[in-house]
């Protein structure tokens, strides 16, 4: 079974300003989709999906959870994105590391 990943940043609460929370979620990556070849082959791009497990704001040194649905859309899509260009970041690292192990070189050593 899958564990949780867990995020951490800042989200700006309006009166409370900019407040410190972590987030439990599921990623799921964007898919390019298939638009070439056979129709049968075919199929829609998807974005990437992120579902909420958890969500802790920091009050006064304290963690506290609290539903992510009562945070307004603008947060949420905020919050949304700074989790997807982090994953991607983590997935590019990840790309680049298992290629210098593959080919014991630097990656950037093989660009033209």
């Amino acid at each position: 079974m899958r564990e949780p990943q867990e995020h951490t940043t800042e989200i700006n609460l309006g009166a409370l300003g900019d407040v410190p929370c972590r987030v439990w979620y599921f990623y799921t990556p964007a898919d390019p989709g298939r638009v070439s070849g056979p129709p049968e082959n075919c199929y829609p791009p998807e974005p990437a999906e992120v579902e909420y497990t958890k969500f802790e704001i920091q009050l006064n040194e304290t963690w506290v959870e609290c539903p992510f649905e009562n945070l307004d859309k603008d947060t949420q899509d905020s919050l949304e994105q700074s989790i997807i260009e982090a994953e991607e970041d983590r997935r590019a690292e990840a790309f680049v590391d298992a290629y210098e192990r593959a080919h014991g070189c630097d990656y950037t050593d093989d660009w033209p």
